[in-house]
């Protein structure tokens, strides 16, 4: 997030037209509308989520985030999302929506006109994920750095 100059990152996935980045962040599994926030501030970086009842409970089952907040029937998790934005004073928010990258561009145009009126006069602090996408998708884990290994020493003919 620092190299991409961004304060929090806001990803949001549904049910049956998800966000690309979905899987990612462990929203592939969407029944309801859910908001991922991705945030750093003095101590450190941290990963909100605001779910739907049901999907919450599995959501904080598998301990993939920091804090899982369950969003009740008939409110809205990106209402809540932006309400933790403004109460925080982030001055970039980037948010899935990109010319030229598409696993950086899965806001609907929908999802957006909700955005922008729920940020109001804040709406221009919303920038593209676009270099934080890049950024984040570079950064292997070990295990994805040893699959990495024995397929290209495979693709020499050679084994590890």
């Amino acid at each position: 997030m620092k190299n991409a100059g961004i304060d929090a990152w806001l990803v949001i996935c549904r049910e049956n037209y998800n966000d690309p980045i979905a899987t990612h962040v462990g929203g592939e599994n969407a029944s309801g509308t859910a908001a991922f926030l991705f945030y750093t501030d003095s101590a450190g970086f941290h990963s909100l989520v605001f779910s739907p009842e049901g999907e919450a409970t599995a959501l904080d089952d598998l301990d993939i985030h920091e804090k899982v907040e369950r969003v009740p029937r008939g409110e809205s998790a990106v209402a809540k999302a932006v309400e933790f934005i403004k109460e925080n004073g982030f001055s970039k928010v980037a948010i899935n929506s990109s010319e030229s990258n598409e696993m950086a561009d899965g806001l609907t145009h929908s999802q957006y006109l909700d955005l922008a009126k729920l940020m109001g006069s804040d709406v221009n602090k919303l920038i593209s994920s676009d270099e934080l996408v890049y950024e984040w998708l570079s950064i292997k884990l070990p295990e994805e750095v040893e699959i990495l290994k024995k397929s290209c020493a495979a693709s020499l003919g050679f084994s590890i």
